[in-house]
C-alpha cells in the first residue's frame, strides 16, 4: 500500500490531473471526487473529473458537480486518480483515461479492491472514500474551506447511512464534526440527501415491494425489477439507490437481494447483510465486490430468474455463508432486531 505521504508528493510533481470514480456514482463517489478536485486546485493543479454515468440528480448541489465531465475531453493527464473505485471494471470508459496517464493512483476503501493502480492506497476500515480523501488534504497542509467539507460530509454521511451502518467508526465521527465547524448545513443536506425521494422512485418502490419473496424460513429477502417495469415509468438507474434497504430492514431478515434487470440478459444485484453473513464472497462469484455488509455484482448472459437462482441458491449462493440454527443462537441474532449494513458497492 502506497503511504499518503507519497501520494502527496506524487501530486504535488504533477501539473494536470484527471479524477474519477465508479460506474452509477453514489455520494461517496462524487463528494470524494469533488472534494480531492477542489483541493488540488488549491495547489495549482490543473483538474478534471470524469463520471461515467454523470452525477445522480440528488447531489447535483453540491460545489463542481456541473464542471463533471461523462466522456474523455482529448486531455492529457500527467496523472489520473480513481476514488471508491474496487476494480478497473467499475470505472467503465473512464478506464481509457485512467490508462493513458503518466502516473495511475488507486485510492479506495473496498476490501475487494483488486490494486489495479501503478500505486494504491486502501484503507478497508475507512468509513468512505471520503474519509482517506479527507485525510490526505490535512496531511497535505491544504486549507479546507465550506466547499470541500460539504462534499466530504456528503461523502462520509450516504456511505455510512447518516451514521447508522456499521463502518461509523469514532474516526468518521471525528471527522464529521470537523466538518461542521465550516458552517455546512447539515441539516439542508439531510433533507435533499436522505428524505426527498421522487414519484418514479416512490412507484419503484412499490413494484419493489410487490415482488418480494421470504425463503430460508425469513432469513432471506429478495426483490426484483425487470426492464420492462423500468422504462414503462422512465426510470433512470440512480433512483434504485436504496430500495434494498426496504428488503434488508424487514424483522428477521439477516440477508437481502435486489436483482434489477438493465437489459436483455444483464442483471445488476444489489446484495447487503445485517449481522454476519459477508455478502462481498458471494459478489466476488461472479466478479462483483464490496463490504461485508453490502455489495453487488453483474451478471450477463442469463435471465433475471436464473441470476435469482444463482445468487440466493444452497449450492453457490447467499446460503453457503449462513451459520447453523446453534452458531446463529451463539450469535445473538433477533428476529426483531436487525443489525446495521455497510454501504453498498455502486
Amino acid at each position: 500500500m502506497m503511504s499518503v505521504m507519497k501520494i502527496i508528493n506524487q501530486i504535488k510533481a504533477v501539473e494536470r490531473v484527471a479524477i474519477m470514480s465508479h460506474i452509477y456514482p453514489d455520494g461517496d463517489a462524487v463528494g470524494s471526487s469533488l472534494a480531492l478536485a477542489l483541493a488540488l486546485e488549491k495547489l495549482g493543479k490543473k483538474v478534471d473529473v470524469y463520471l461515467q454515468d454523470g452525477v445522480p440528480v440528488v447531489y447535483s448541489f453540491l460545489t463542481g458537480a456541473n464542471r463533471i465531465l461523462k466522456e474523455w475531453n482529448g486531455n492529457e493527464y500527467d496523472m489520473a486518480i480513481t476514488v471508491d473505485s474496487g476494480d478497473m471494471e467499475r470505472l467503465g470508459t473512464c478506464d481509457e483515461i485512467f490508462n493513458s496517464a503518466a502516473i495511475k493512483i488507486n485510492i479506495d476503501h473496498h476490501i475487494t479492491n483488486t490494486n489495479f493502480g501503478e500505486y494504491n492506497h486502501i484503507e478497508a476500515y475507512a468509513s468512505a472514500a471520503g474519509e482517506i480523501i479527507y485525510r490526505i488534504i490535512k496531511m497535505a497542509s491544504i486549507d479546507l474551506d465550506k466547499e470541500i467539507a460539504e462534499c466530504l460530509y456528503v461523502a462520509i454521511a450516504t456511505d455510512t447511512g447518516g451514521f447508522r451502518f456499521s463502518n461509523t467508526t469514532s474516526i468518521c465521527m471525528q471527522v464529521a464534526a470537523e466538518l461542521i465547524n465550516y458552517e455546512i448545513d447539515i441539516s439542508d443536506i439531510s433533507r435533499k440527501v436522505f428524505d426527498v425521494t421522487s414519484l418514479t422512485k416512490t412507484k419503484l418502490m412499490g413494484i419493489a415491494i410487490e415482488s418480494l419473496e421470504l425463503i430460508k424460513e425469513g432469513k432471506i429477502a429478495v426483490m426484483q425489477i425487470n426492464n420492462q417495469q423500468m422504462e414503462k415509468l422512465g426510470a433512470n438507474f440512480e433512483e434504485f439507490d436504496g430500495i434494498i434497504s426496504i428488503a434488508r430492514n424487514i424483522a428477521g431478515v439477516e440477508a437481502a437481494a435486489f436483482f434489477l434487470e438493465k437489459k436483455s440478459n444483464e442483471i445488476k444485484v444489489n446484495l447487503r447483510s445485517n449481522t454476519f453473513v459477508d455478502v462481498s464472497e458471494v459478489a466476488k462469484k461472479y466478479s462483483g465486490g464490496g463490504h461485508k455488509r453490502a455489495a453487488g455484482c453483474t451478471i450477463t448472459g442469463i435471465s433475471l430468474e436464473e441470476a435469482k437462482n444463482k445468487i440466493v441458491n444452497i449450492q453457490d449462493g447467499m446460503q453457503v455463508f449462513y451459520l447453523s440454527d446453534r452458531e446463529l443462537d451463539h450469535h445473538g441474532q433477533n428476529s426483531s432486531l436487525p443489525g446495521n449494513p455497510d454501504k453498498a458497492k455502486a
